[in-house]
């Protein structure tokens, strides 16, 4: 017993040492323990702010990453994607200083949407009759970034193909005891 809690403790030393310094909330080197963590994360806070209840019950095959059921039956694919500033990040890598990135208005929505327009177009591959509901979440651990700031930017709705809802789900706030989540206002268009 001795034996398997000194690998763990080796293993969570391990990942701690190759996380991301910068914006590291969600970020693990293993995939799966990455998007499950995630997952975990944006289920109570889904329930909270839409009221559906819903449950993980598996990870996908990419898409999607995780597989979620509502208390309907109905299976919901779960996409999962990140929002960081990647040249802030690899320099947070290499220094000891706190770097915030600086994410102006237009750069937030420009980036929201090719986020959106890169995972929709991927989303287009997946069996709708299995995942009748398709849902993207963008996690992310930007400082600068606030629920509200993000409704206000991403207005009008972005239109989309094949993503029923997206969300920003924001790192952990220790006063709320929860990772906070905005919806992105989306507009489904079945036009070619």
């Amino acid at each position: 017993m001795a034996e398997d809690s000194e690998d763990f403790r080796q293993e969570l030393t391990n990942g701690i040492a190759k996380s991301r310094r910068y914006a590291g909330y969600f970020d693990w080197p293993d995939k799966t323990i990455k998007e499950r963590g995630i997952a975990e994360d944006f289920v109570p806070a889904y329930v909270l702010l839409t009221g559906v209840s819903v449950k993980i019950v598996g990870l996908g095959d990419d898409p999607p990453d995780v597989i979620l059921m509502s208390d309907r039956g109905e299976k919901l694919a779960l996409e999962l994607t990140e929002l960081v500033d990647q040249k802030i990040a690899e320099k947070g890598q290499y220094t000891n200083v706190a770097l915030l990135a600086d994410w102006p208005d237009e750069k937030l929505r420009k980036q929201i949407c090719k986020i959106l327009a890169r995972k929709d177009s991927k989303l287009g591959s997946l069996d709708r009759g299995l995942y009748p509901l398709c849902l993207l979440v963008i996690h992310t651990d930007e400082t600068l970034l606030t629920p509200e700031r993000l409704q206000r930017v991403l207005n009008p709705p972005i239109q989309t193909r094949n993503i029923d809802g997206a969300f920003v789900l924001f790192s952990y706030e220790p006063h709320t005891q929860a990772c906070p989540l905005a919806q992105i206002s989306v507009a489904r268009s079945t036009c070619s």
